[in-house]
């Protein structure tokens, strides 16, 4: 090995185009490699949603969940499967183990497993819908405002998103608080029991009459005709001019007896509001890894074109997220920290080591970043925060093997041996010494490269960057730095032999060695005063972030509707708009906001929840914001409200989360509120609180079948027309647009039919008198769970605390 440094030495012009040549690569690869203000982490989470239309949650939990709980067991990639049942819906979150990072071929076993599983379903349940994207980031959100018409911001959402979506390196664009629309049909009761019009039959003959059904073709001549009756109804006007026939023969246009409207959907899942201000929001996904600076541009010039065109309609296009931007801050802000370094390193090389050794050994350091910087772009490395603070990190470990090969060129030189031989000495003497110690330096970074888990992932560049700056300024100090060494170092005078810092260092070890009992004594008082220090030091593994943001989340009962939500959260937003320092505040009801920050968990829709996320100017202190928040808090007492910062690291619930395992939710409840009690006697805890609801009222009919059979009225009749009453029963689909707009016939009130007023529902069947509810079922309460958590196949209950 010697011999062979040895004869690189020798040529001097080979070793200077290298060196420049990888400082050159590094240069570039600067300016061109993938960044992103932090790490990618493997897709190991994924959702699953099983729909089964009113099925209450204890049903969905025992014909949906275990089925699909017990098929999932048998996928051994799998960490922990977490559901909740809902009335009509089961959710899971699905998480894979932290050693998977094959996750395509994990996903594939557990898609495998979901089709075994869903042969066991009740057959109105379903379909699956698996998805294993929701942890992708959204690098951009954007927000349209500007009108209280939610489909007229919704038109303009899909406006802006046709136009997004070709941009290079969008992957997805997602449509945030969509309202959906549909063509309602409404027809008051009275009419309707005096025309003999029921919902259903309304809801058969507008479904028959909007069929889309081949109609063959015809030879004409030598061509083929194709025959397209106009058969199918294309928007609202078309359903406003269809006759319907009156029991006396006479026809009358639909629109003359039934309200005809196009409007958002009935059945609401999430409501967005920016500074107070109705919006639709986007989320748009990009493609990784890819230069994210220039993936911002490129879209915010697409939305500058669109924009005076929305600008006309009175509607405006606002920021909420900008990740490029950040990425753009972050990495500017590092790199002006990396060139500082630099710059300090050299200074202090300068005063301590005189100033041609100094320039010679903080010459040597640009070199070597740039040249790490090359290697790892080289293995597919990506900048983001935790690579470059890895890099400003290697500065001092660099700087060694250079001071050390630079400091023997000097000494052989000062004791007279020529240039070109006291270079080749040093490399002789320390080639082996160096080595060693260089790869113990490394072995202490391979169990952080090797270990796996989230934490793993979002530092694996600290040991990559380090391990790669290490090995390379070996190779530096063995080539690069005796020629540099060679070319500017001079025989020094003897009296200036020695500089004033190794005179100090002389002094000192002459002292430690003349009283070594005394020194081993200091020694170790220092040793128990750091020791005796430690428990006054903050500890804190992962840092809060440094984003001016503080994120509230508001939660209601267990079944409390969207609309009372949207109450409560407007409410606490227009207090809070006033409160110094709150720059913007943007409200996302009933489903929680993108992941515009890398460890945002996946947006889940409850309706009995929001989160508020309170941009500050950056001068007031998060916390002055937080305080007034649970000031405000006190005021709602039916809410849980707790404000947050953002934080680095692996997402958590919360700082201390307690998870209650059982089969009973009555004893579930009472170890609740045991486990409560008894952190609310613990020092440093606050906004305590569990995800176990009171449940939600159901009102139940007991069908008389007798009855009902006298009428001609069966189960089914009576269930459509309590369905017609208030949800509304859907009767096919337009499709004049980009996707099919579902049409429902139902009453006028919706769900905001009074409860007393279900008794007097009219059941009816075509061509059969209408007879009220009353008449055959009688009405009772029953008290149910909203939700059913689960976890790993058992019933759980979730205690949250913060930190004070």
């Amino acid at each position: 090995m010697n011999g062979g440094l040895v004869a690189l030495l020798g040529r001097s012009r080979l070793v200077g185009v290298l060196v420049v040549l990888s400082a050159l690569v590094g240069l570039l690869a600067w300016s061109t490699m993938p960044r992103q203000e932090d790490p990618s982490f493997p897709k190991r989470l994924a959702t699953l949603a099983v729909p089964w239309p009113g099925a209450d949650p204890i049903r969905v939990e025992r014909l949906v969940m275990r089925p699909l709980e017990d098929a999932l067991a048998d996928v051994p990639e799998i960490d922990s499967v977490v559901g909740t049942a809902r009335t009509g819906l089961a959710v899971f979150g699905i998480q894979l183990k932290e050693s998977i990072y094959d996750t395509d071929a994990a996903w594939n076993e557990v898609r495998h497993a979901l089709e075994l599983g869903e042969r066991s379903l009740p057959g109105a349940a379903g379909p699956l819908t698996f998805d294993t994207r929701v942890m992708d980031p959204a690098s951009l959100v954007l927000m349209v405002t500007g009108s209280s018409d939610l489909l007229t911001l919704r038109d303009a959402a899909v406006q802006l998103e046709d136009a997004l979506i070709g941009v290079n390196g969008v992957a997805r664009v997602e449509l945030l608080a969509d309202p959906g629309e549909q063509i309602s049909i409404r027809v008051e009761s009275a009419l309707a029991d005096r025309l003999g019009l029921d919902a259903g039959t309304l809801a058969q003959v507008l479904s028959a009459r909007n069929a889309v059904l081949p109609s063959g073709n015809l030879d004409v001549g030598d061509r083929s005709a194709v025959l397209a009756p106009r058969s199918e109804l294309t928007n609202v006007g078309d359903f406003q001019r269809t006759p319907w026939l009156l029991p006396g023969g006479s026809a009358v246009p639909l629109g003359e007896i039934a309200d005809v409207t196009r409007e958002p959907t009935r059945i609401s899942t999430a409501r967005l509001f920016h500074n107070g201000q109705p919006a639709v929001g986007l989320s748009i996904v990009p493609e990784l890894p890819q230069d994210m600076v220039a993936f911002g541009q490129a879209v915010r010039k697409r939305v500058e074109q669109v924009r005076p065109k929305l600008a006309q309609e009175g509607l405006t296009i606002q920021t909420f997220a900008d990740q490029p931007a950040q990425v753009a801050r972050r990495l500017g802000s590092l790199t002006m920290a990396l060139v500082s370094s630099v710059v300090i390193v050299a200074i202090v090389l300068l005063v301590s080591m005189g100033p041609r050794l100094g320039l010679v050994v903080s010459s040597i350091v640009p070199l070597v970043a740039l040249a790490t910087v090359a290697a790892y772009a080289m293995l597919g490395g990506v900048l983001h925060q935790t690579s470059v603070a890895a890099l400003v990190l290697s500065l001092g470990l660099v700087v060694d093997n250079a001071i050390v090969v630079s400091e023997t060129v000097q000494r052989n030189l000062d004791e007279g041996m020529a240039r070109y031989e006291a270079g080749i000495d040093a490399v002789r003497s320390l080639a082996v010494p160096l080595g060693t110690a260089t790869g113990t330096t490394v072995a202490a970074f391979v169990p952080m490269l090797l270990s796996f888990g989230i934490t793993a992932d979002f530092t694996r560049a600290i040991p990559v960057v380090v391990m790669i700056a290490l090995v390379l300024s070996y190779g530096f100090a063995l080539t690069a730095t005796p020629l540099l060494s060679v070319a500017a170092l001079r025989k020094r005078p003897a009296k200036v032999s020695e500089g004033w810092l190794a005179r100090a260092m002389a002094r000192l070890a002459d002292a430690v060695v003349a009283s070594p009992g005394r020194s081993l004594g200091w020694v170790s008082v220092a040793l128990l005063a750091a020791l005796a220090l430690t428990p006054l030091v903050n500890q804190q593994f992962f840092p809060l972030s440094d984003r001016p943001i503080v994120m509230v989340s508001l939660s209601m009962a267990e079944g409390t509707h969207l609309g009372t939500t949207q109450g409560v959260t407007q409410h606490l937003e227009r207090n809070l708009a006033d409160v110094e320092g709150v720059e913007s505040i943007t409200s996302f009801v009933g489903r929680g906001p993108p992941r515009f920050y890398y460890n945002l968990r996946p947006p889940s829709s409850s309706p009995h929840a929001a989160t508020l996320v309170i941009r500050t100017d950056g001068v007031v202190h998060p916390s002055h914001i937080m305080d007034e928040v649970r000031t405000l808090a006190r005021q709602l007492p039916a809410a849980t409200i707790v404000p947050r910062r953002l934080q680095q690291g692996p997402s958590v619930l919360a700082p201390v989360e307690i998870r209650l395992m059982g089969r009973s939710l009555e004893d579930l409840a009472t170890a609740r509120d045991r486990v409560v009690e008894a952190l609310r006697t613990l020092p440093g805890l606050r906004d305590i609180r569990s995800d176990l609801g009171l449940g939600i009222p159901t009102i139940t009919w007991d069908i008389d079948d007798a009855a009902a059979g006298r009428r001609g009225v069966s189960r089914s009749d009576v269930t459509r027309s309590l369905l017609a009453s208030t949800q509304g029963i859907t009767a096919g689909v337009v499709r004049d647009g980009r996707e099919p707009v579902p049409v429902v016939v139902g009453a006028p009130y919706g769900s905001q039919m009074p409860a007393e007023a279900l008794s007097t529902t009219s059941i009816g069947t075509p061509g059969k008198a209408a007879t009220p509810l009353a008449a055959m079922a009688q009405e009772g309460l029953a008290w149910s769970p909203a939700a059913i958590r689960r976890r790993d196949r058992e019933r759980v209950v979730t205690v949250l605390a913060e930190l004070d």
